[in-house]
């Protein structure tokens, strides 16, 4: 399904509640493409074109690195605002493959990466969410340059695929963490409730994500449910270290 930028809800990046719930984590799947598939290809031709028989020397040089601006970017969960500055993509040289990484650019020049490798974008990125309000999302990624905000009416390059939607339910890589029966190793649970301040979890089995095949497996005890501290998805300014553990699918 989706690539991750690991990046939950809280009141703010540095001020967080003084009881944290595991329900005030929240991500979206946004799709970010649109222009950049047509520049990529174009751009990556005329670079063989430019390079044939030289070394990496020569794509490095002849890339085009000019930002392609995605969506508008605000300082207020209001779009009659002036944006503040632009999500957008880049190209960057990798031997004679290019990558696109995510970057803020900013009205004032600024220039900001927030993702070095945006990865295989048709697949779309996980955000974690440092706010929502109704149509607005504050990505953890935007704290660096401002504590911005997107609007989920999308842009140019961007949409909302899915969300905002919580930990609840689904497939999370994280660990090694502490929970209330021992150290949990570093895996792939299932989040099976929350309540308060802890999160009921347990290993991933066969039939959570079926991708065919699944029904021929036959049924095993059902794993271990642990309990762990909502603390223990998230570092210590507040950002989950959870990520979503299959983003491409099956």
């Amino acid at each position: 399904m989706l690539r991750i930028a690991t990046i939950g809800l809280v009141a703010a990046a540095t001020s967080l509640p003084a009881v944290l719930s595991a329900q005030t984590l929240a991500f979206a799947d946004v799709w970010m493409g649109g222009p950049l598939d047509s520049i990529y290809n174009v751009e990556y031709e005329r670079v063989q074109r430019a390079c044939r028989g030289r070394g990496d020397a020569c794509y490095a040089a002849e890339l085009d690195g000019t930002p392609v601006r995605l969506a508008p970017v605000y300082d207020a969960p209001d779009a009659g605002r002036e944006p503040v500055g632009w999500i957008a993509a880049q190209l960057r040289p990798r031997g004679q493959w290019p990558y696109a990484a995510l970057v803020f650019q900013g009205a004032d020049g600024q220039e900001v990466t927030l993702l070095d490798d945006l990865g295989d974008w048709g697949y779309g990125t996980t955000l974690a969410l440092a706010e929502h309000r109704t149509d607005w999302l504050r990505p953890w990624l935007l704290e660096e340059p401002g504590g911005y905000w997107l609007s989920m009416e999308g842009g140019r390059g961007y949409g909302v695929v899915d969300g905002p939607y919580g930990v609840e339910g689904r497939l999370w890589r994280l660990g090694p963490v502490e929970s209330a029966s021992g150290t949990l190793s570093a895996g792939v649970y299932m989040i099976v409730g929350v309540e308060g301040g802890t999160v009921s979890l347990r290993a991933e089995i066969p039939q959570d994500m079926d991708c065919g095949g699944a029904d021929d497996v036959a049924p095993g005890p059902e794993p271990e449910t642990h309990r762990i501290p909502a603390e223990a998805l998230l570092d210590a300014g507040g950002r989950p270290t959870v990520e979503v553990a299959y983003p491409k699918g099956c």
